[in-house]
C-alpha cells in the first residue's frame, strides 16, 4: 500500500527504546519513514549527562498542518531513538501538562501547536446537507439521517465538554513554573502561531506569527555560524524550501534572543511578492528563522523550518533541531544565548 500506518513499521523498534511514537490515527508512507531514517544524523552532538525524555505536542485549535505534524510525530522519535539523544512521548493529553507530570520530562516540544495551547478543543459541530444540491429524495434522507445521528453525539459531546472545569489557566501557570525552574522547550513553525492572548507565552517563545510571504526556495543566512546548534550547516549559508515566517514587531526582537538563521532578505525580490507587498516588509528586512533564549532558568529553542513535510527528512535540519533538543535538555555546551542585534 502507498500509505500503511507507521503503527506497524516501527512500534516495535521504538517502544524497546520506550518511546512511544505515534497517534493511532497517523499515517506516514513507507517511503518517506525510509527517507527520514536515511536522513538521520549518525550521531548525537552531546552525551546525554542521563537519559532524557521529551513530550511532543501537537495539539492545535486553530489551523492544522496536518501532514507536517504527523511527519514530525513520527521523525523525531526515530531521530531521539538512533542517536540516544532522549526518549519520546508523543501525546496532546492535556494531563501531562499537571505539576507532577510534567517533572516526569526535561523538553516539551511543541510541534506545530496553533490557536489556544492548552485548552481542550470543542467538538465540531457537524454541517447540515444542503438540500439544494442534494436532488435526489433518497440520497437526501440517507444524508439527513447521517447528520442527524453526528448532531446528536455532537450535542452529547458538547454537553460533557462544558460540565469539565476549565484547567487551562493552571495548566499555563503549570507550564511557565515548570519552564522557570528549568525546563526546556522546543518549538516548531507554528508554535508562534498560538495563544495571543497568553502574553508571558509570547515573551517565552520569543515572537508572534504575523504572515508567510515566502512558500518557494529561499536563501538562509547563517547569523551564529559558530553556535554549537549551527554545526550543522558548516558554517555556511544554505537555501531551503518551506514557508518562512514574518514576526510581529511588538515581540519579537533581536534585543531579547539570539538568532540562529534568518532569511538572507538582500537576495529576495521583494517586488516579486503580492503577499509581502500587502502585509507590509520590515524596514530592517530582519526575518528570523530560528533562535535560542532563556526564560527564567529555562531553555527555548525556537526554529519555523517545518511547513513542509519533508523538512523531516532534510539531514542539515534534522540535525539542527537534534542539536536544539539537546541544548534544551541541558546536554548540549557552549551555546551562546546573549541576543546579537543587527549591526
Amino acid at each position: 500500500m502507498r500509505k500503511t500506518t507507521i503503527f506497524l513499521l516501527a512500534l516495535a523498534g521504538l517502544l524497546v527504546a520506550g518511546v512511544v511514537a505515534r497517534t493511532a490515527d497517523a499515517k506516514v508512507s513507507d517511503q518517506d519513514v525510509e527517507k527520514m531514517k536515511k536522513a538521520m544524523p549518525a550521531k548525537a552532538p552531546a552525551t546525554p549527562a542521563q537519559a532524557r525524555k521529551v513530550l511532543i505536542y501537537s495539539h492545535c485549535n486553530g489551523f492544522v498542518h496536518g501532514p507536517a505534524i504527523e511527519a514530525a510525530k513520527v521523525a523525531l522519535p526515530i531521530l531521539g531513538e538512533k542517536t540516544g539523544a532522549f526518549t519520546a512521548v508523543v501525546s496532546d493529553d492535556l494531563s501531562n501538562f499537571e505539576a507532577e507530570k510534567l517533572k516526569e520530562f526535561d523538553v516539551v516540544i511543541l510541534n506545530n501547536t496553533t490557536g489556544e495551547l492548552l485548552k481542550a478543543k470543542a467538538p465540531r459541530k457537524p454541517r447540515k446537507p444542503n438540500a439544494q444540491r442534494i436532488k435526489d429524495a433518497a440520497r437526501l434522507a440517507a444524508e439527513m439521517e447521517k447528520y442527524n445521528k453526528a448532531l446528536a453525539a455532537w450535542e452529547a459531546a458538547a454537553k460533557r465538554a462544558a460540565a469539565q472545569p476549565d484547567r487551562s489557566e493552571q495548566l499555563r501557570k503549570n507550564l511557565m513554573d515548570w519552564i522557570k525552574a528549568g525546563g526546556g522547550i522546543v518549538g516548531i513553525h507554528a508554535a508562534t502561531d498560538c495563544s495571543y492572548q497568553w502574553k508571558e507565552y509570547g515573551a517565552m517563545i520569543g515572537g508572534y506569527f504575523a504572515g508567510h510571504p515566502w512558500h518557494t526556495l529561499v536563501p538562509i543566512k547563517n547569523d551564529d555560524p559558530s553556535n554549537p546548534i549551527n554545526a550543522a550547516f558548516g558554517g555556511k549559508a544554505f537555501e531551503v524550501t518551506d514557508e518562512i515566517y514574518m514576526f510581529n514587531r511588538g515581540v519579537y526582537s533581536r534585543e531579547k534572543q539570539r538568532v540562529l538563521l534568518s532569511l538572507d532578505y538582500a537576495k529576495m525580490q521583494a517586488s516579486d511578492n503580492p503577499r509581502l507587498k500587502k502585509q507590509g516588509a520590515r524596514k530592517d528586512g530582519d526575518y528570523a528563522v530560528s533562535w535560542v533564549k532563556t526564560h527564567g532558568k529555562g531553555k527555548v529553542f525556537y526554529c519555523s523550518l517545518g511547513h513542509r513535510a519533508e523538512i523531516f527528512w532534510n539531514p542539515t535540519v534534522l540535525a539542527h533541531y537534534l542539536a536544539g533538543i539537546q541544548w534544551a535538555c541541558g546536554d548540549l555546551k557552549g551555546v551562546e544565548t546573549a541576543p546579537n542585534p543587527l549591526k
